[in-house]
């Protein structure tokens, strides 16, 4: 009776609950081992029914959107990484002609001369969209 009574103003797990009943001689103490089981294969299948869910969810979008539209947002997915390398490799032209235009090889007719070709051939390497 004094183990029911602890168990009662406690809370415990189904385990414990079940070692205080088997220690106490209850008859009981089968019915909460069962209850644990019960309680961890519960927990098992919340795991894989939000798994499912996440792969439902996924394949969901996918064929909401279609084939087509994923393969375009993917084509585009490329094309901004391929703006960004452009983007970069501008920025650093732009420093180039910076750090030239206060050198003293902008002063002569030759420094200007070899510039504008390296510009000329940077310009010509650039992809345009």
């Amino acid at each position: 009776m004094q183990a029911i009574q602890m168990i009662q103003h406690q809370s415990l797990r189904f385990d414990e609950i079940e070692r205080i009943a088997y220690i106490s001689g209850m008859p009981l103490a089968n019915y909460f081992l069962e209850m644990d089981d019960q309680e961890i294969q519960i927990d098992g299948f919340d795991d894989q029914l939000k798994k499912a869910a996440d792969e439902a969810y996924a394949r969901g979008k996918h064929d909401g959107m279609g084939a087509d539209t994923a393969d375009q947002i993917e084509s585009l997915e490329h094309r901004v990484e391929a703006l960004q390398g452009s983007c970069t490799k501008a920025k650093s032209q732009l420093l180039a002609i910076y750090q030239w235009l206060g050198s003293d090889d902008c002063k002569t007719l030759k420094g200007r001369k070899a510039f504008q070709e390296k510009v000329r051939v940077s310009w010509m390497n650039t992809d345009t969209y």
